[in-house]
């Protein structure tokens, strides 16, 4: 059995199987080739506002972001209708820094430029200690009555802190 692998192994290493020659230089090979344009279906020439929603539906585009899928379908198009491109296809590069805004002057215009970020504040809901107290109001009838305050103890009085010495405040 070990004689059988040895001689197999003997037969897989023949001479002159390995030929020696030097690799192609990638960069001439890209300049000999020119870039063609993709060919676009009859349709996608025909209705290019169409072919665009079929090619970046988020069902067919994937993971891919919506501006990037548009920015590739609009060159490609681009490339295949030349001129006779319709002006809201032609790829501008600043597709996701236009943004509608409101101008007095000439009502809502279209602006293009990188957007601000702000953080925004945070305002969350501050947590309250409430106490039940009977109130006499008159009579001998006694209501409850419902205070509330901070958790934090801070109630917001100008009079600041009380405490009782001997039974006065």
């Amino acid at each position: 059995m070990l004689v059988a692998a040895l001689a197999a192994l003997l037969l897989q290493q023949t001479p002159g199987a390995v030929v020696w020659a030097p690799l192609p230089d990638p960069a001439v090979e890209e300049e000999q080739v020119p870039a063609a344009a993709p060919t676009l279906p009859d349709w996608a020439l025909a209705d290019p506002f169409a072919w665009e929603r079929s090619q970046c539906s988020s069902l067919v585009r994937g993971g891919v972001s919506l501006g990037a899928c548009q920015a590739r379908v609009r060159t490609e198009l681009a490339a295949n209708l030349g001129d006779a491109l319709p002006a809201a296809l032609r790829p501008t590069g600043l597709e996701e820094e236009c943004l509608p805004t409101n101008n007095a002057a000439n009502g809502f215009a279209v602006s293009c430029a990188p957007q601000r970020r702000e953080q925004a504040a945070v305002s969350l809901p501050q947590e309250r200690v409430c106490e039940n107290r009977p109130q006499r109001t008159g009579n001998g009838v006694v209501s409850w009555a419902e205070t509330c305050r901070p958790a934090s103890g801070t109630q917001g009085s100008e009079d600041g802190l009380k405490f009782r010495l001997f039974g006065r405040d």
